[in-house]
């Protein structure tokens, strides 16, 4: 019966008559991904913070001025990282110069479209309410730093422009509550003068249901027509860009000492493997096993 060290002293007999099976997948292995840090291009992080500044004016006077910003984030991302907008910042900074001699467009804008990234921060994040982020990762640093100052401009730019339609849609919409509204409000006073002055309870209840309404479309054109104005006079709630889009001193990856180890300890793994696949040697004539 074998002792554990007898065991282990085997083991080692073994690895060693077979080390070759080891070193060589090993250097392999490390050769190989030492060639391919060296050709992965290195990437490059640039990122701005933007903040929704509220209306000058105060929201309990003028309701209609805020907008949740993961509403605004939304709709304006969606506008922003549009095919024919991203194409132009493609076309104005030469993005995937080489991308573009042989590649689709479509996948092209999709791959730029996946290194912009745009996170509301959280006061874990260091930022208060109403912050986020806008960032973008490519291969150039100047590059990268140039594309992040257009695309926060294009935010900020987009947000007022976006304020000024939504409000004066606002506006058109309740007006054309108030007047389908009010031409209901008069037919209701002729039938209810009909009645001979004596109107039922139910038609009593609805005719102050509807002018109520009324009454309330009238203060909420109010409020859209104040932020209206306060959007025209840029005082209404807006995007301020707080930190400029920063310049990336040093690459975010890929890191060339984790992709050399992997590539190392995979070749280790296959040379392990030879090994134990390795057929046994069969025992020499006169030698006794114990």
């Amino acid at each position: 019966m074998s002792s554990e060290p007898t065991i282990r002293r085997g083991v080692i007999q073994t690895l060693w008559a077979r080390k070759w099976r080891l070193i060589v997948p090993a250097v392999i292995g490390a050769g190989a991904s030492a060639v391919v840090s060296a050709v992965w291009p290195v990437r490059y992080v640039s990122q701005t913070t933007i903040q929704l500044v509220p209306p000058r004016i105060g929201s309990d006077y003028v309701r209609s001025a805020t907008t949740p910003l993961e509403d605004r984030l939304q709709a304006i991302r969606m506008t922003i990282l549009s095919r024919t907008r991203l194409e132009r910042i493609v076309n104005e900074f030469n993005l995937y110069a080489d991308e573009r001699r042989h590649g689709i467009m479509e996948e092209i804008i999709d791959g730029f479209r996946n290194n912009v990234d745009v996170r509301i921060l959280t006061d874990a994040d260091g930022r208060g309410p109403g912050t986020f982020r806008v960032a973008f990762t490519g291969a150039d640093p100047r590059t990268v730093a140039k594309v992040t100052e257009k695309l926060s401009s294009l935010f900020v730019d987009e947000s007022l422009s976006d304020r000024r339609l939504t409000t004066q849609g606002t506006v058109t919409f309740l007006e054309s509550q108030i007047e389908d509204t009010g031409k209901r409000l008069t037919e209701f006073e002729t039938k209810m003068k009909a009645a001979a002055g004596k109107p039922t309870e139910a038609m009593t209840i609805e005719f102050d249901v509807l002018r109520e309404h009324y009454r309330s479309l009238l203060q909420k054109r109010h409020g859209a027509r104040l932020a209206a104005n306060l959007e025209a006079r840029a005082i209404g709630e807006q995007f301020r860009l707080i930190d400029p889009a920063s310049f990336p001193e040093k690459p975010v990856g890929p890191s060339r000492t984790v992709v050399n180890l992997m590539g190392a300890g995979a070749g280790l793994m296959m040379g392990l493997v030879l090994v134990a696949a390795a057929p046994r040697r069969k025992p020499q004539p006169g030698s006794s096993t114990h």
